[in-house]
């Protein structure tokens, strides 16, 4: 069991999503606590904020590489909701990875500017950046509403038909009966990505334009738990679906 977890955590650490996954988790347990503990022990809290600051950057450069990545997923994997069957999803996919492909140069283009690589100003693209970021996360989180509905318009049906149509053991009961265990991990799977996508627009928020909505006003105890709590579910999807996937490759 401990050789299975640590090479588990070693697969997990050598591959770039895992790695990106375990520092964005420190760098916001690191700006909540030191919101926490800023009134009692302030220097340590500024070492703490250091920390995510510099996670945060390291991330902001290994991004500088998922423009080609980000393409492929978009043009090859459905990312632009090329799979959806439902019309409306298969829209707000589409804007949303529009905007996620248009978000990586942008973001290049505020540092670079940071660094003096460019003259331009950097702040007004740091800004659109983080603004491009939040209107992703809102078709995202439409598009979730969508697909939850849906989920739950199906669940609804297979449910009365085994119910009313099948006996218990019959086939077509053993049928409904996986087909309503698959639809109800998928709805658990889009109520938390619901979850994490208002997490992450929480940040957006804190992070675009002083004076709209809570803008620069969150306090770090707040803004690390929102985003602690977004890493968390993201950790927890990759998992699943990394557990998906070798379930799938052992039936074979």
């Amino acid at each position: 069991m401990a050789a299975s977890k640590v090479k588990q955590t070693v697969t997990l650490l050598e591959s770039y999503r895992g790695r990106d996954k375990i520092m964005r988790t420190i760098q916001f347990t690191s700006i909540l606590t030191s919101g926490l503990i800023n009134k009692v022990a302030p220097a340590n809290a500024v070492k703490l904020k250091t920390v995510a600051g510099q996670l945060g950057l390291c991330r902001v450069i290994l991004r500088l590489f998922d423009d080609i990545p980000m393409l492929a997923y978009n043009v090859f994997a459905g990312g632009l909701g090329q799979k959806e069957k439902d019309p409306l999803v298969r829209v707000l996919s589409l804007i949303k990875g529009c905007i996620d492909q248009l978000f990586f140069p942008v973001e290049h283009i505020a540092w670079a500017a940071e660094n003096k690589l460019i003259d331009i100003g950097s702040a007004k693209w740091w800004l659109l950046s983080v603004t491009m970021w939040g209107i992703s996360l809102c078709f995202d989180i439409m598009r979730c509403a969508v697909q939850l509905l849906k989920q739950h318009q199906k669940i609804k049906t297979v449910r009365k038909d085994l119910e009313t149509e099948h006996p218990p053991s019959s086939d077509g009961h053993d049928a409904d009966a996986s087909e309503l265990k698959r639809l109800e991990e998928q709805q658990k799977a889009s109520k938390l990505q619901l979850l994490k996508d208002f997490c992450d627009l929480g940040c957006a928020i804190h992070w675009s334009a002083p004076g709209f909505l809570w803008a620069q006003k969150l306090p770090d105890s707040v803004l690390g738990l929102l985003g602690t709590m977004s890493s968390v579910l993201g950790f927890h999807a990759m998992l699943v679906q990394q557990r998906k996937q070798k379930n799938k490759i052992e039936l074979h």
